[in-house]
C-alpha cells in the first residue's frame, strides 16, 4: 500500500509541470508572432515604426527634388533679357607727342571674336564734362587674315592715324571708338577690358596728344558741392628735424593746407616740456596765404618762423597749432649741446686657435713570410 501510493503521488507532479510548459509556450508563440506583424506593416509603409519613419523622409526627399526640377524647367523655359552687345579689344599707345606744326601718328589695333566692320571705326576728342567732338585725325585700316592671326582673337583690324599740322588747340585726350550698335541707333557701347598688362593698352581706347611748347592743360576747380566747409581741422606739414648751433639762428617753413578761408590769428607755435605740458615759445614768424586754383585744398597758407640767439634751453619739441587742433610736430636740436654718443669699446681680439701637431706616422707592419712546409717528392 505504501508503494502504490508513493508512483500516484509522482504521476501527479509530472502532469502539471507538462501543463505549465506548454502556456509559457504557448504564450511566447504569440508574442513572437505579434512582433513579426508588427515589423511587417511597419516594412509596407503602414505604421510608425522605425523603418517605416524612414521610408515617409524618403518619399518627401524625392517629393522635393521632382518640386525644384519643374521650378529649374520653368526658369529655363521663362524668356530673359538679352544679353548687351560685348565690344571688341582696342589696344593703342597711351600717350602720343607731336612738335608745333609737325605730325601725330599712332598706330592701333582692334580685335575681336566676330567679324568687323571698318565703317563703324571713328576717333573723336574728349572734352570737359565727358562730351565729345569731332577729331581732325585722319586714320587708314587693314584687316589680318584669320589664318595669319594667332590668340584667342581670329578677326583684326590694324590701323595707322595721323594729324598735320598739330597746334596747342589740339593738346588734348582722345578716343578710338568702335560703334556696336547699328547706324543711326544710340547704343551704349562695351568694350572688353585688356586684361594683359602689357606696354599697349588704353582704357578702351583713350589716349593722349602732347604738343611740345604747349602749356599742359589744367584741371578743372573741383564743384562746390564736393568741397567741405569745415576748415576746424586743416593739415598742417613742416619738416620733423632743425638743427642749429648756440648764439645762432634757426628757420622753419611750414604750410597750412584747408578748404576755405583760413584765419592767421589762429595759427600758433608753443613749446613742449615734460609731460607735453604747452609753454610759450621764442619763435616769430610770418603769415601769408593764397587760393588755389584747383585740387585737394582751395586754400593754402605758408608760413616762416625764426628764433634767434639760441641756447641749450632752446633744445626741445615744438608743435604748430591751428586753433584747438594740434598739428605739425617738430624738434630744434642745438648741435653744441648735444652730449657725444658713447664710443664703442673695440671688440677684443681672439687668440689665434692653436694648430694641432701633425700625428705621427706609423711604421709598415713587418711582413711575417709563411712557412709553405715540407716539400714532398713523388
Amino acid at each position: 500500500a505504501v508503494v502504490s501510493t508513493q508512483s500516484t503521488g509522482s504521476s501527479g507532479i509530472n502532469a502539471e509541470y507538462g501543463d505549465t510548459l506548454t502556456d509559457t509556450t504557448m504564450k511566447l508563440v504569440v508574442i513572437i508572432g505579434a512582433l513579426l506583424l508588427i515589423s511587417v506593416s511597419a516594412r509596407r509603409g503602414g505604421g510608425g515604426g522605425h523603418h517605416g519613419g524612414h521610408h515617409d523622409r524618403d518619399r518627401d526627399d524625392q517629393d522635393r527634388d521632382r518640386d525644384d526640377q519643374d521650378r529649374d524647367r520653368d526658369d529655363h523655359d521663362r524668356p530673359r533679357p538679352p544679353h548687351p552687345p560685348r565690344g571688341p579689344m582696342i589696344k593703342n599707345p597711351r600717350m602720343v607727342k607731336a612738335e608745333q606744326g609737325g605730325k601725330a601718328m599712332l598706330k592701333f589695333a582692334i580685335m575681336g571674336g566676330k567679324p568687323l566692320d571698318a565703317t563703324k571705326v571713328s576717333i573723336v576728342k574728349m572734352l570737359p564734362g565727358g562730351f565729345e567732338a569731332e577729331s581732325r585725325f585722319e586714320f587708314k585700316l587693314a584687316e589680318l587674315d584669320p589664318e595669319d592671326v594667332e590668340g584667342r582673337f581670329k578677326h583684326v583690324l590694324v590701323g595707322k592715324a595721323a594729324l598735320g599740322n598739330a597746334t596747342c588747340t589740339d593738346q588734348s585726350r582722345y578716343r578710338i571708338k568702335y560703334n556696336c550698335g547699328k547706324k543711326g541707333e544710340e547704343e551704349e557701347e562695351i568694350f572688353e577690358r585688356d586684361v594683359e598688362k602689357s606696354g599697349h593698352g588704353g582704357r578702351q581706347g583713350h589716349f593722349g596728344l602732347m604738343v611740345e611748347d604747349c602749356p599742359r592743360p589744367t584741371r578743372e576747380p573741383r564743384p562746390d558741392y564736393l568741397k567741405r566747409e569745415s576748415v576746424a581741422k586743416p593739415s598742417i606739414r613742416v619738416r620733423p628735424v632743425h638743427q642749429g648751433q648756440t648764439e645762432g639762428k634757426v628757420i622753419v617753413d611750414f604750410w597750412i593746407y584747408g578748404n576755405g578761408a583760413l584765419d592767421e590769428a589762429a595759427v600758433s607755435i608753443v613749446k613742449l616740456g615734460r609731460n607735453r605740458t604747452e609753454e610759450e615759445s621764442r619763435f616769430v614768424f610770418k603769415l601769408a596765404t593764397e587760393e588755389t586754383n584747383g585740387g585737394r585744398y582751395s586754400h593754402i597758407m605758408k608760413g616762416r618762423a625764426a628764433m634767434d640767439d639760441l641756447a641749450c634751453e632752446d633744445m626741445s619739441r615744438y608743435l604748430i597749432k591751428y586753433g584747438d587742433y594740434a598739428s605739425g610736430h617738430f624738434s630744434v636740436l642745438i648741435v653744441d649741446c648735444m652730449e657725444p654718443r658713447p664710443t664703442r669699446e673695440p671688440r677684443p681680439t681672439r687668440e689665434p686657435r692653436p694648430t694641432r701637431e701633425p700625428r705621427p706616422t706609423r711604421e709598415p707592419r713587418p711582413v711575417e713570410k709563411r712557412d709553405p712546409g715540407p716539400k714532398f717528392w713523388y
